[in-house]
């Protein structure tokens, strides 16, 4: 990419920050540990690759895992210029890792480039998001750093607040905050009686934080699984709401700087199953215009200034929908970090230099035979899918190790279960014939490659 900043920066992320900001008194719902899931999760710092733009190679990825040398050497020749910094060469100390975000493995890691240094001028330490220890490590590698104090980001980025903050706009709805078991059991059934509800975690990971509560059976199940909690010393705290038939997700991303000035830098629209974040595409001028008319900029205005006067300021995303009746329901939750979409929208300036759009998604894939990630990247370039600066479009690959992370992990082991694997991509397209096409050719080669869609 073309220069865009002098400083340099260090660049980490903890794509789970959730998990890590959440009270340990507080009660959990039910939910299935996938512990290969969570080694993606892991891995998929390397997408942060999108905010290396300093030129040159002076800004530093930090990512747990070593990135694949030839996802490196692509990235490179297509414009993305960094130095990569893995944080666990030994797979065996994964499970360790699991347990400590980013900023905890830079800490204890113990050193990050000397190159990065440039005109002596202090680097910019760029998180996804900002944890507990993210001060520390901006001082124990004296980098720039300048973010709200981790109380104001975790209070801003819990469902509460946002639940609070839309009563406080006027924008009065049909949801609740339940304090205990009990509580939630009566107010279920209250809402049962006209409609299936969402139970939502206050610090909800993408996936995890919400059930859909259709039935009493299905409501007494949960009240007494969060009872138990209580009886061992758990604090219930969840948001409770009407489930909404929804059309479909978009999203506004916005910066406030340290003088409350807010700044829109894009909306998308989003592609979410099961409440779990699917991908972002480019929201189109008749969206745009439809929001603009109903008055919706005006509330994320609003409600920026209403994040600066509670202390915050920063990157932030807010989660919002268009019901099938044609409501705006403007903000869902408020995620006041970088996001998906964030990233989304870096791959959409990187690519409007070449006149192209952007679409940016996964493919959850599993497989059980040794896949050589070089060789994936040499076929889809034999196939005419991978991209290329001046080719007219094409597939970026984002991430190698969100791919083979639980490859990684198995080999040299007895283990011999299926891998899981998430193939993060970005279709760069002139028109969507071309990107319905590449997304055809690109489900046959997977396919091909034994890497199979679940």
């Amino acid at each position: 990419m073309s220069a865009t900043y002098q400083r340099n920066k260090i660049i980490s992320g903890t794509f789970d920050s959730e998990e890590f900001w959440r009270e340990k008194n507080l009660a959990r719902l039910p939910s299935v540990e996938d512990r290969q899931s969570g080694n993606i999760v892991m891995a998929m710092d390397e997408l942060m690759f999108v905010f290396c733009d300093s030129g040159g190679c002076y800004d530093t990825l930090v990512t747990r895992f070593e990135m694949d040398k030839e996802q490196k050497q692509y990235l490179d020749t297509i414009g993305f210029h960094f130095q990569a910094h893995p944080l666990i060469e030994n797979y065996g100390l994964l499970e360790e890792a699991r347990k400590k975000n980013s900023c905890r493995l830079l800490l204890e890691s113990g050193n990050i480039p000397d190159s990065i240094r440039k005109n002596n001028k202090k680097p910019e330490y760029v998180p996804f998001s900002v944890m507990e220890e993210s001060e520390a490590v901006s001082r124990k590698f004296n980098l720039d750093f300048d973010n709200p104090s981790i109380d104001v980001i975790k209070k801003v980025n819990s469902k509460v607040y946002s639940f609070y903050l839309n009563r406080e706009m006027g924008r009065v709805n049909d949801c609740h905050i339940v304090y205990s078991s009990e509580e939630f059991r009566q107010k279920g059934e209250q809402i049962l009686s006209n409609s299936s509800f969402l139970i939502k975690d206050t610090l909800g990971v993408s996936g995890k934080g919400n059930l859909l509560i259709s039935s009493l059976s299905v409501l007494k199940h949960i009240a007494d699984y969060l009872s138990m909690q209580e009886k061992k010393g758990k604090q219930v705290l969840f948001i409770i709401e009407p489930f909404l038939q929804k059309d479909f997700d978009f999203s506004c991303q916005f910066f406030i700087d340290k003088n409350g000035q807010a700044d829109i830098i894009s909306l998308q629209r989003l592609r979410n199953k099961n409440f779990t974040y699917e991908g972002s595409f480019t929201a189109e001028d008749e969206l745009l215009d439809l929001l603009e008319g109903r008055g919706y900029f005006k509330v994320i205005k609003d409600a920026a200034k209403q994040l600066y006067a509670d202390g915050y300021y920063g990157h932030v995303c807010i989660d919002s929908m268009i019901l099938k009746t044609g409501h705006i329901v403007p903000i869902i939750e408020i995620n006041a970090r970088r996001s998906m979409s964030l990233i989304k929208h870096r791959l959409d300036h990187y690519l409007s230099g070449y006149s192209l759009k952007c679409g940016f998604t996964y493919f959850s894939l599993h497989f059980n035979r040794h896949i050589n990630y070089g060789e994936i990247l040499e076929k889809m370039q034999e196939q005419g899918l991978l991209y290329g600066i001046g080719n007219g479009g094409g597939i970026i690959p984002l991430s190698s190790n969100t791919l083979l992370i639980n490859q990684k992990k198995q080999m040299g082991t007895a283990d011999k279960r299926e891998a899981k694997g998430r193939f993060y991509v970005a279709f760069a397209y002139e028109n969507v014939q071309q990107q319905e096409k590449l997304n055809k050719r690109l489900l046959h080669f997977l396919e091909e490659n034994s890497l199979y869609v679940y």
